[in-house]
């Protein structure tokens, strides 16, 4: 039996027959159709309807009724009930945001140096100011950088400004100290704002004598000479190093009062 009829059945045996019926009716089953597994963006919702007459609902949370409005990520089932006969169904809902982009603060480098921009978002695509549609964008000349950032749910935009600058080493060499422990210039030695190697400052007394050697930038000389407190004097100081982005050698040298 497949439909809905009166379906009867006889039995014959020695010209004596029998006949009994019966009527089978079909019920529909309650019409439930969630849509296909989606993905909504931040902020919208998604409204579910199953709505069949004089039908009682079950949904996944517990719900009753048979109108549920999504507004977060998840797997959502209904079972809808109908004469008896039951139709259930799920349908997996996901969020995906606008594209979150940001180069960072505006910047300044040092000339030969390279930076890397990179805004890799899932599923987006990109555009950058010169028609580069990769997710990454290496810097090597000054200029204003910009990217867009798309997806389905719209596009994101951000911008940075990278100037370059001669980055030689520099440093700054006092030409007085005065070590009497007032923590105010007690300590002579170099301010320095580059990358160096091989540094080397020694200091000498007017007769030619060593009286300070340091290979440490941050050591600097207290004033004494074979743990005695030098005399107040005008001292000659020679310094070496190499500057780690020209990849020369410097020498420099000049003079410091020591002031008691």
């Amino acid at each position: 039996v497949i439909s809905s009829d009166t379906y009867w059945f006889q039995v014959t045996d020695n010209g004596c027959a029998k006949r009994d019926s019966i009527s089978v009716t079909f019920k529909p089953n309650p019409v439930l159709n969630l849509g296909n597994d989606t993905t909504l963006c931040t902020g919208n919702r998604l409204t579910l309807d199953v709505t069949n007459t004089n039908a009682p609902y079950l949904l996944q949370d517990g719900s009753t009724q048979p109108i549920f409005n999504i507004t977060q990520p998840g797997v959502y089932s209904v079972t809808v009930n109908k004469n008896g006969c039951d139709t259930s169904g799920t349908v997996s809902i996901n969020y995906i945001s606008k594209p979150v982009v940001s180069l960072g603060n505006d910047t300044s480098l040092c000339i030969t140096e390279h930076l890397l921009l990179d805004v890799t978002y899932p599923q987006s695509t990109y555009l950058w100011q010169d028609g580069s549609e990769l997710p990454g964008y290496t810097v090597t000349q000054p200029g204003t950088y910009t990217v867009n950032v798309t997806n389905t749910c719209g596009t994101s935009t951000a911008s940075l400004n990278v100037t370059y600058e001669n980055c030689a080493c520099k440093f700054y060499v006092p030409t007085a100290f005065s070590p009497n422990n007032d923590g105010l210039n007690d300590i002579f030695k170099p301010g320095y704002s580059c990358l160096f190697s091989n540094y080397d400052m020694r200091v000498f007394n007017r007769w030619g004598q060593l009286v300070f050697e340091s290979q440490n930038p941050d050591i600097g000389w207290d004033g004494n000479f074979k743990n005695e407190p030098g005399p107040a004097d005008i001292y000659v100081w020679v310094m070496e190093y190499k500057d780690n982005l020209t990849g020369k050698a410097v020498r420099k040298n000049g003079s410091v009062m020591l002031i008691r």
